[in-house]
């Protein structure tokens, strides 16, 4: 069983070594498998930073700060 600290050693060893395999074995295997890579890691991202704008964007209004709102475009 693994204390709170080493659980977290563990992750984040973990994490590191998936990005190495990944960056080094899949993505350069073939011209297709780069492209597969850096699309999803792509897709993955702007995935992320759209729900870390609505959930920051959430947390704001409750405090009577609001953000602009995406696509609402120019208001005249």
């Amino acid at each position: 069983m693994y204390t709170p600290g080493e659980l977290v050693v563990e992750l984040v060893t973990d994490l590191w070594e998936m990005i190495v395999i990944i960056g080094t074995e899949v993505a350069l295997a073939d011209p297709l498998s780069a492209v597969a890579v850096a699309g999803g890691a792509a897709f993955i991202t702007i995935a992320v930073v759209v729900f870390l704008y609505s959930a920051i964007g959430a947390v704001l209004a409750e405090v009577g700060i609001t953000l602009p709102r995406i696509g609402d475009g120019q208001s005249s």
